[in-house]
């Protein structure tokens, strides 16, 4: 059994991840001639605290822009509402198409602000606040189909969110985009296929055994996997489109439940309650039944709230659980063992995703 926990242990720990080279100018970017730009440094910031600030007396009044400092936009939780603005050149003669990526599905209002011909700007509004059919593009990130005239424009987006403040900024030709999306579709699914294949796997053995930790882990992999899901964006694209409510909501939900299955799976794995008694009283009042609450408040308070009490319930389980594995180890737990070498990994990864999240790393 031990071999086999392993390797369902290591393979629920893998996560797709892809880094993108960068490609920047002091001043302006150009449009891109092939592939993508990272915008990042090239784009300037106001924080606006009251959220009051319009369009029209953003351009109108004098504004103390900063720059930001690093390849992805990062400033964690807050309640400010943040204008951008970046200037594309084009150096051709001939109008260039290209797409703009705001690479976060959680944010809740993205004002985009382009210029005209006759030096007006047009408006467009998306989100998660808006239904998931009013985007330009079909795909988890927010994308803006572009096309600059010729020289020198500057374009301006306002973010305001109950989410992290944290998220890449890309300019990409639209065959590298959709190239991109081809690409990394196969990723994903077969990602996903590889947790739904463990579920079932184990939901055959939990039929034959009725050991209960194969339940357990069960419904920790199927939290994952929706939470995951949610985080991405593809839940909202593709499980339910039109319900903007639960789309909003249902992130700190499934957090929760990743905490509350994987605190009762600790428990009946190693065998806490007969064997590490102290242990297992921590895990149930100050893991569980926490999660377990929250998992139903987190529906009816304020999602800036609920977030950030998950997202700490996310770190806190991470931290406690993997602190708790190494301890029953050095007591002569070869469960514990496992456990630790299988989930370590995870929730290292969790730790450092979650202060990244709260500004505390950088992305």
């Amino acid at each position: 059994m031990n071999s086999r926990y392993l390797r369902l242990i290591l393979a629920a720990s893998c996560v797709v991840m892809c880094a993108f080279p960068s490609a920047l100018s002091a001043n302006s970017t150009q449009v891109p001639q092939k592939d993508f730009v990272s915008l990042g440094k090239t784009i300037e910031y106001i924080e606006d605290p009251g959220g009051a600030l319009d369009f029209e007396a953003l351009r109108a009044q004098p504004q103390s822009w900063k720059k930001v400092q690093s390849d992805e936009i990062n400033f964690g939780f807050n309640r400010s509402a943040w204008w951008f603005r970046f200037t594309m050149e084009n150096p051709s003669d001939d109008p260039v198409n290209w797409c703009l990526e705001i690479g976060y599905p959680m944010l809740d209002e993205i004002d985009l602000y382009t210029p005209l011909p006759d030096g007006g700007y047009s408006h467009r509004r998306s989100g998660d606040l808006q239904p998931f059919n009013a985007r330009d593009v079909n795909y988890r990130n927010f994308v803006f189909q572009m096309r600059s005239e010729k020289g020198s424009h500057t374009y301006y987006f306002r973010v305001h969110t109950t989410s992290s403040v944290n998220f890449p900024v890309r300019a990409w030709t639209p065959d590298a985009f959709y190239d991109s999306i081809f690409k990394e579709s196969p990723l994903l699914w077969i990602y996903y296929g590889m947790l739904l294949v463990m579920v079932f796997y184990n939901l055959c053995i939990f039929a034959m055994s009725r050991e209960r930790s194969y339940m357990y882990i069960v419904l920790f992999i199927a939290s994952w996997i929706l939470f995951q899901f949610t985080l991405n964006g593809l839940s909202f694209q593709y499980l339910w489109p039109h319900s903007i409510w639960w789309a909003n909501n249902c992130l700190p939900f499934f957090m929760s439940l990743v905490a509350v299955w994987m605190s009762l799976y600790f428990r009946s794995y190693i065998g806490s309650k007969e064997h590490f008694p102290t242990i297992d009283r921590i895990i149930l009042f100050g893991i569980f039944s926490p999660s377990a609450l929250w998992s139903v408040a987190c529906l009816s308070v304020n999602y800036a709230l609920a977030i950030r009490v998950a997202t700490s319930i996310a770190i806190g389980t991470s931290v406690v659980l993997t602190f708790f594995a190494l301890v029953c180890s050095v007591r002569g737990s070869r469960e514990a063992r496992f456990f630790f070498a299988g989930f370590g990994a995870l929730y290292a990864g969790v730790s450092v995703y979650v202060l990244k999240t709260f500004g505390v790393l950088p992305s």
